[in-house]
């Protein structure tokens, strides 16, 4: 009696646990769990709607043609194709759903700025099966995308990566999904930022704390160099913090069209960033140009026409760096250096406000004992006294103001005074050459010949020295004003270069 019970017992065991098993399978096979599954992804994701695919089983393997779901929050869009799953069936039996692998053909998200957050969830009496027999836990132990896609932004403000591959592992130990990346291409929508591709990154994150934190990302550039990001996202606060180190970067990689004929160079540097609730509350860093080399620009041009030096139009950067700072609606650039060794150095900050105004200050040092240290109406412009001591350089003073748009500065007034001093003190015999000078200073290039009237090609008028009355020449420099105030200031050229 004994044997037949113990027996009996076992035969109800093994049917128990085979109709529980059974039952979950047909169960899973069910429209009432696709249901359940879609009415979960709407609740889960907070989304408006959520469309499943019919199953197909085969033995453990599910496989699903599609996914998508649309919402108006944190999630906007989901798209998931040829997807493919592989479940333990044991752990069906300690009512858990348990996905030993997954891959996804394509998946592509859409993302707005606002915080992420769960609908609240009605208590509801679950049925004797639910409670006892149906699975009340899920989990996914790996899986692969060959092909993720995900936007985050406004129309006209998105950060894009596509056609990036995942591979993703589950620690159960920790709760914490890890995501390894390769491929793909990043954008982001700041005008002078190049497309990056996604060399290597790590992505990290804890469900249960709901927080991600990126360990490595290393991406690169087309015409070289590449960035190192860390980061970190807190779910609940919506907060973020990011730091990217630059490592030679070309400048010609990340300068508007007109600048890159102008500058060359590798560009390094750093960026320490924070955001909370979508917005951009603190960036600070500092930005060097290595090898760099400054040519072709209208302000070196009229500077070595001022100092009578070809060695300006081309100067080969020795330092080039800065920092600077966001706060409050303000970008600071400070400890501004630019040296060309035994030539030149400038020195200086910059404000530039949330509406593109400017304010700033910048110093230009030339070498004390150069050729132009002679030249008349040089020391009207550039002084040999300044704070902290000259260092072996003459310095002038440069007021910044005005807006990004119409900038303005005070060094061309003081040129222009200067080259007016300095016809008057050559004497009227080299009137014609020093106008033609002075044009050239503050008009750009002069022009390849001059008319029969002595009228120069681009509409500068040179008097001829023999018909200039000495009664006048008290009113010269007044003159010469007059004509070279049509040229463009050098701050307004080289700005709108």
């Amino acid at each position: 009696m004994l044997l037949w019970g113990v027996l009996g017992a076992a035969v109800l065991a093994v049917a128990g646990v085979t109709g529980s098993y059974l039952y979950v399978r047909s169960y899973l096979k069910s429209d009432s769990f696709l249901s359940m599954l879609r009415q979960s992804a709407i609740d889960d994701m907070n989304v408006d709607d959520a469309r499943i695919e019919p199953l197909e089983w085969d033995g453990s393997g599910i496989r699903c043609g599609g996914v998508t779901m649309q919402g108006h929050e944190f999630l906007t869009s989901l798209q998931a194709r040829s997807i493919e799953t592989e479940f333990s069936r044991w752990d069906l039996l300690k009512r858990a759903f348990v996905i030993n692998s997954a891959s996804i053909a394509e998946l592509k998200l859409q993302l707005s700025p606002v915080p992420f957050r769960f609908k609240e969830k009605e208590d509801e009496p679950k049925s004797w099966v639910e409670e006892n027999i149906l699975p009340d836990t899920f989990r996914l132990e790996k899986g692969s995308i060959n092909s993720f896609s995900v936007s985050y932004g406004t129309p006209g403000h998105l950060y894009t990566l596509d056609g990036t591959g995942v591979e993703c592992t589950h620690d159960a130990g920790s709760s914490q999904y890890r995501f390894d990346l390769r491929g793909g291409k990043l954008m982001v929508p700041f005008k002078l930022c190049p497309e990056f591709s996604l060399m290597s990154g790590t992505v990290q994150f804890n469900h249960s704390s709901g927080r991600l934190n990126i360990p490595t990302c290393r991406l690169t550039t087309g015409a070289g160099g590449y960035l190192d990001i860390k980061g970190d996202w807190d779910k609940m606060s919506s907060s973020w913090t990011a730091n990217v180190v630059i490592n030679s970067i070309p400048a010609s990689s990340i300068l508007a069209d007109d600048w890159k004929k102008h500058v060359q160079g590798e560009v390094s540097g750093g960026v320490d960033l924070r955001g909370e609730q979508g917005r951009l509350t603190h960036v600070a860093g500092l930005v060097r140009l290595q090898n760099g080399m400054l040519s072709g620009l209208p302000v070196l041009d009229r500077l070595a026409l001022f100092c009578d030096s070809s060695r300006f139009r081309q100067l080969a950067l020795h330092k080039a760096s800065a920092q600077f700072r966001y706060i409050k609606g303000v970008w600071h650039v400070s400890d501004v250096v630019i040296e060309s060794e035994n030539l030149m150095r400038v020195e200086g900050w910059l404000e530039i406000g949330d509406d593109g105004s400017l304010k700033g200050r910048f110093q230009v040092g030339l070498r004390a004992d150069g050729m132009w240290n002679s030249l008349p109406g040089f020391s009207d412009v550039f002084s040999a006294s300044r704070q902290g001591g000259g260092g072996g350089l003459v310095w002038a003073n440069v007021n910044i103001g005005g807006t990004w748009d119409n900038p303005s500065e005070d060094l061309s007034a003081r040129l222009l005074k200067a080259a007016g001093e300095r016809l008057k003190e050559i004497g009227m015999e080299k009137v014609a050459e020093a106008a033609d000078v002075a044009s050239r200073l503050f008009n750009k290039a002069a022009g390849n010949g001059r008319d029969k009237d002595g009228k120069r090609e681009d509409g500068f008028r040179i008097p001829a020295a023999d018909k200039v009355p000495v009664p006048v020449m008290p009113n010269l420099r007044d003159a010469v004003e007059e004509g070279l105030k049509t040229g463009s200031g050098l701050m307004d050229g080289l700005m709108n270069l």
